[in-house]
């Protein structure tokens, strides 16, 4: 027997299991009425085969959509803002971390090294342990940055200029003479703030409560000019503006600058550290090094100890008479020096911005309102408030 059957009007089936030339066999599944069959025992339980791709029903057809270019635009729009309010939650917790490390920091230093209040050196080393405690949060903070970030440190810690030594001085003069400005424009708005219903308050301590010898003038420069110029240079202008510079120089000077601003947490010295922040920034992008705002920062710092101690052993007039001398010649320094870095170098002014679909506010917004940035401005204008009650 050749296993073969006839059908109607003596058309031969082919052998069972075999299904017809173009037929398939069907699917059979548990809870189909055909349970229990198998496959070609009934001629019926062939099928058609499938439909051609282009009659497949709608679950399996595959459409193609193309956007149009108003929503390409907006889309890109929404992933950089994305992007920059990702960099500012880091940035945010960056300097989240400085300020809640610097006092952890702070207090275990105090424990293991601070002698008690009746020592004659008791405050000369409580300034060198918040000096080392600010130093070491610094430093770990920038690190943490950079890693969160994947920002290189050869590309942050650049010490080679990449101006000419004439312009980089010129630029350098340009910052001496604009941190006094700075400084006297700080001081006029902390006069002021009594339009707004603040008054304004001194946040420096009344006197020296320790001799004026030579170990208190050594850490004094040390805590003061020398340690912060250092580290605060590092994180801000190093670790914090090169993290941003890829998304426009403007943009990093101004957020950084802002940051340095309110993590000293009192109002008489956010406005002059913005300010201030702003020209180290600028001077660190334009002479490609850390170097030259790193001695001005230092400078800077050095003058407020060097006028605090000799107000106290020289007539305060004559002090007061030396700055303002200070002041007016080197204001009278920075203007040559603008006017001949304006007349000679076309880029002087000129700040380098990556095409972008959203503007340098849009960019600002979008950092500030990170949930890092949040949490770092409540917990500084905190602290901000905090202090303005505590003083006198």
């Amino acid at each position: 027997m050749n296993n073969q059957s006839f059908g109607p009007n003596g058309s031969v089936y082919p052998p069972f299991n075999q299904p017809p030339q173009g037929y398939t066999q069907p699917q059979i599944y548990n809870s189909s009425p055909q349970q229990g069959y198998t496959a070609g025992t009934n001629p019926q339980d062939y099928f058609l085969p499938p439909e051609p791709a282009m009659y497949a029903p709608p679950q399996q057809r595959q459409y193609s959509y193309t956007p149009s270019p108003e929503e390409i635009l907006v889309r890109q729009k929404h992933n950089e803002e994305h992007i920059v309010r990702k960099l500012g939650n880091r940035a945010g917790w960056a300097a989240f971390t400085v300020h809640m490390a610097m006092y952890i920091i702070v207090i275990f230093l105090t424990i293991a090294l601070l002698p008690s209040q009746d020592s004659p050196q008791y405050e000369n080393i409580a300034s060198l342990v918040n000096s080392i405690g600010a130093m070491i949060a610094m430093f770990i903070s920038g690190f943490m940055l950079l890693g969160l970030t994947h920002t290189k440190l050869k590309n942050v810690m650049t010490f080679k200029r990449t101006k000419s030594l004439k312009r980089c001085t010129a630029a350098f003069f340009v910052g001496l003479g604009a941190i006094p400005v700075c400084n006297l424009l700080a001081q006029l708005v902390a006069n002021n703030l009594s339009l707004i219903g603040i008054e304004n308050k001194s946040y420096e301590t009344s006197g020296f409560s320790t001799e004026i010898d030579l170990f208190y003038i050594v850490v004094q420069i040390l805590c003061t000019a020398i340690v912060p110029a250092i580290s605060e240079e590092f994180f801000f202008r190093g670790a914090l503006l090169g993290s941003l510079k890829p998304y426009g120089q403007g943009f990093a000077i101004v957020m950084s600058s802002v940051i340095f601003g309110l993590i000293h947490g009192n109002l008489g010295q956010i406005p002059f550290a913005i300010a201030g922040g702003m020209f180290f920034a600028f001077l660190t992008i334009y002479t490609g090094s850390l170097i030259p705002s790193m001695i001005l920062h230092c400078i800077n710092n050095l003058l407020s100890v060097v006028q605090s101690i000799l107000v106290q052993v020289v007539d305060e007039n004559i002090v007061y008479a030396v700055m303002i001398a200070y002041y007016v010649l080197f204001s009278i320094l920075a203007i040559v020096a603008f006017a001949m870095l304006s007349k000679r170098d076309k880029d002087f002014m000129h700040f380098e911005r990556p095409e972008s679909k959203i503007s340098d506010s849009q960019k600002s917004l979008a950092f500030i309102s990170s949930p890092g940035m949040i949490v770092f401005i409540v917990i500084m204008a905190l602290e901000t408030v905090f202090a303005y009650y505590s003083f006198g």
